[in-house]
């Protein structure tokens, strides 16, 4: 498989738990997970009292960064709200992907509630990520 292939993948993954958080809860907190070399995906989230989000993503990739050893792609999902240019916006499911080898990307997958399946696959886009994971990997697989 191709890097693109496998970060692919992952993102099924990490919307497929989105969707379902959605459904279950209209909501979810940010959470991630990393893709093994065996084609596993780990999922990981942070339970802290208090703190919002920011503070909920901060903890998440620093847990990934410690993991990226042990791992081929990496992805965190977040409920966001997009503004637009006229003033309105959409929610959104932000997935940020990184693959070891370099392939890199923030996916947008708008989502409305009142809908059975929340998910507005189709107007999903994509727009080129900066590394996060990959520089800093620094924990034994084994741990």
């Amino acid at each position: 498989m191709t890097p693109k292939e496998e970060v692919e993948g992952l993102l099924g993954n990490l919307l497929e738990f989105a969707r379902k958080m959605l459904v279950e809860h209209g909501e979810f907190h940010p959470f991630g997970g990393y893709l093994t070399s065996s084609g596993n995906v780990v999922h990981m989230g942070v339970q802290m009292d208090g703190g919002g989000a920011v503070d909920r993503l901060s903890l998440l990739y620093s847990a990934l960064q410690e993991r990226a050893d042990c791992a081929i792609a990496c992805g965190v999902a977040s409920n966001i709200w997009l503004p637009q240019s006229d003033g309105v916006g959409f929610d959104a499911v932000k997935v940020f992907l990184e693959h070891k080898d370099g392939y890199c990307t923030d996916v947008f997958c708008p989502y409305d509630l009142s809908r059975h399946d929340p998910l507005l696959v189709p107007e999903m886009f994509a727009q080129r990520g900066d590394s996060v994971f990959f520089a800093q990997s620094s924990l034994d697989c084994g741990r």
